[in-house]
């Protein structure tokens, strides 16, 4: 009977989850070793490598301009040859520096950027993930784009289109960023604070159910507080995942416990 069933019954579906695309570790310096130099999804190194950044207050606070040089200098073996650009999110035509052996442009442009951000903007980061997919010279393997925010995700415009087309171009996307919560994103308990971008539409909730039995799934403001999902917000696990690439969440060291409903 085993040997008949055996070929009868389709083999069971392979199944994902976010598990698969997060990886552990929660410092900008293990993050940034781990998207400069890892093998992508055909065991190549990267040979050119985009950043995208979301360049605001939070990532500002995080001395994420630091943390790059110093990885840069830290990985400097493993990444000669490697092409560097940069790209902003938000800026006009995004792509502020195109890829190049000099490390230095990058790291000048970001910083100013970095030193003039004030607050966090609601963004759309995929249409700004599509433009940079056009900075990549050639085709091939080792082509790396890493989306590096800390306070976007939840407003999506073409979040397939944007996979189908980094697939397409054999982009694999990284990304850096922090958890999204569990019962809540920011777009539904701060709903009268948040317009989504132009185009965009705010996602709900990153988790398959709200918490029980502090959250209420019609609440408009938090009845007690919200907790972190362990992962990112579906869109941008959903770029990583698809494309080979991997989640790398971001905490705030120092482990003091704040509630979402204060930031």
């Amino acid at each position: 009977l085993g040997a008949l069933s055996a070929g009868v019954v389709p083999a069971a579906e392979e199944r994902s989850d976010a598990a698969d695309a997060t990886q552990a570790g929660r410092s900008l310096d293990r993050a940034l070793d781990a998207v400069l130099t890892a093998p992508g999804p055909e065991g190549s190194p990267p040979g050119t490598v985009v950043l995208l950044v979301d360049c605001t207050g939070s990532l500002k606070e995080a001395a994420f301009g630091d943390r790059l040089a110093q990885a840069l200098e830290r990985q400097a073996l493993k990444l000669r040859g490697v092409s560097l650009g940069l790209g902003r999110v938000g800026a006009k035509g995004t792509l502020t520096v195109p890829p190049g052996r000099d490390r230095t442009p990058v790291l000048t442009d970001l910083n100013v950027a970095l030193a003039a951000a004030a607050g966090n903007p609601v963004r759309n980061l995929y249409a700004d993930l599509r433009a940079s997919a056009q900075a990549f010279p050639g085709d091939g393997p080792g082509r790396r784009l890493v989306l590096v925010s800390l306070d976007n995700g939840d407003a999506e415009d073409d979040l397939e289109g944007t996979v189908r087309l980094l697939a397409r171009q054999r982009i694999d996307c990284h990304v850096i960023a922090r958890e999204a919560w569990l019962s809540d994103s920011y777009a539904w308990s701060h709903t009268g604070l948040v317009t989504p971008p132009k185009g965009t539409l705010l996602g709900g909730g990153d988790g398959a159910w709200p918490e029980i039995p502090w959250g209420w799934v019609l609440q408009q403001v938090n009845g007690h507080e919200e907790a972190p999902s362990g992962f990112a917000a579906y869109g941008l696990t959903r770029v990583a995942a698809a494309t080979g690439g991997r989640v790398h969440l971001y905490a705030t060291p120092g482990g003091k416990h704040e509630c979402q409903a204060l930031g």
